[in-house]
């Protein structure tokens, strides 16, 4: 075991959804110990008195995993350069307290997932600094100019940085030669429970009629609910099942509310992880229907190797970054070419496809992850990790 601290900093709370960071810190924390940081409070985050308070903690996640809750002065101040210059240099105290707190002994590196990290990059001077690029930042903001240029600008500060996208990577790998591509990881031994005779299929589901086209994860602007609304309208024989919190704006929050009271539409919402393979056995279909927007065309979806381990049919918009499982995969862009690829999948009888696609899965771990990316930072160059 390490007795060194890798210390995360990132801009999503470790309370909220279950992304790829969560799924790496838990895979880093098995050789260091972990401090995962969010980004500072906001100011409506105070207002609402989101039950920050004055002194700094540390919530013990697991056994070498903590998770640093700021205190409530320490937020973000937009607009006053020179007072937030300041509060940086606070948070990094903070931060250096939470590091003390969990008994430190060395910082084995500074693992950053989104620039909300770039402003303590100065005050690491000797440590070892990785930046993990999860998504194309910049396409999620009205000043995505500025961001793109602001993480340009901050590249060459990084000992090393991995791409979720090779895309991404082919654009920015000139301003770090050290950059390298490293996609998504699974949690097999979960998902593939989808398979297992013992696993159970919740009450809500077990009177659903077949054919289930299913989809977990969270329902948000991403995607596309005007045409799953276009789907369920044209094929009511074939039933719908989602999974995952709805996090919706007004216009499309209509848009689902009129799926969800169609007969042939159940919308479970939010459920614990560990639950998943119950909802994910019935389902004779898995989709990805996102809607092609600025970044969707970045994303290496986290979904694909979660249905993968279950073995079962995917349904998605062609992206780029899983068109190197064509074979496995019906991809569609148009609505009715959505309905004549789902019903393909539906009609698919190859158990070969099946167990290739649990295969990959398989052989695409978090564990395999990790390892690739240890291997990467000890100085050996891979090429590709699949």
């Amino acid at each position: 075991m390490k007795s060194e601290t890798v210390i995360c900093l990132n801009a999503g709370k470790w309370t909220s959804l279950t992304r790829g960071v969560h799924n790496v810190c838990k895979e880093m924390a098995k050789k260091y110990q972990v401090l995962f940081v969010s980004k500072p409070p906001e100011r409506d985050e105070i207002n609402l008195g989101n039950g920050l308070k004055f002194l700094p903690s540390i919530r013990k996640i697991d056994k070498r995993l903590f998770y640093l809750d700021w205190p409530w002065w320490a937020l973000k101040i937009h607009r006053l350069k020179g007072m937030e210059a300041l509060m940086a240099y606070l948070r990094y105290k903070i931060i250096t307290y939470a590091s003390r707190k969990i008994k430190t002994e060395n910082i084995a590196f500074l693992y950053v997932t989104h620039p909300v990290g770039f402003p303590y990059l100065k005050f690491f001077q000797k440590e070892k600094k990785i930046y993990h690029v999860f998504d194309n930042y910049s396409q999620y903001v009205t000043y995505h100019k500025q961001l793109d240029e602001y993480e340009n600008e901050n590249l060459k500060k990084f000992d090393y940085v991995f791409y979720l996208s090779e895309e991404l990577l082919k654009t920015k790998i000139r301003f770090n030669s050290q950059s390298y591509f490293l996609t998504h990881g699974v949690n097999f031994d979960l998902f593939s429970k989808a398979c297992s005779k013992g696993t159970l299929v919740p009450q809500e589901v077990e009177k659903i009629s077949k054919p289930i086209v299913g989809l977990i994860g969270a329902i948000s602007g991403k995607i596309d609910v005007d045409l799953l609304l276009y789907i369920a309208n044209r094929k009511p024989e074939w039933f719908f099942l989602f999974v995952g919190p709805v996090l919706l704006a007004q216009k499309d929050s209509k848009t689902f509310n009129k799926l969800c009271n169609k007969e042939n539409v159940l919308s479970s919402g939010y459920q614990p992880l560990e639950i998943l393979p119950s909802y994910l056995k019935p389902m004779d279909v898995t989709i990805m229907p996102y809607r092609r927007t600025g970044h969707v065309n970045w994303i290496n979806p986290l979904k694909t190797l979660e249905y993968f381990s279950a073995g079962k049919p995917v349904v998605s918009i062609s992206l780029d970054a899983i068109k190197e499982y064509r074979d496995l995969i019906y991809f569609a862009d148009e609505p009715e070419e959505w309905i004549n690829q789902i019903k393909c999948a539906l009609n698919e009888q190859n158990r070969d496809k099946k167990l290739k696609r649990m295969t990959i899965a398989s052989n695409n771990t978090w564990a395999h992850r990790i390892e690739n990316f240890y291997n990467i930072i000890g100085e050996e160059k891979w090429s590709n990790f699949d």
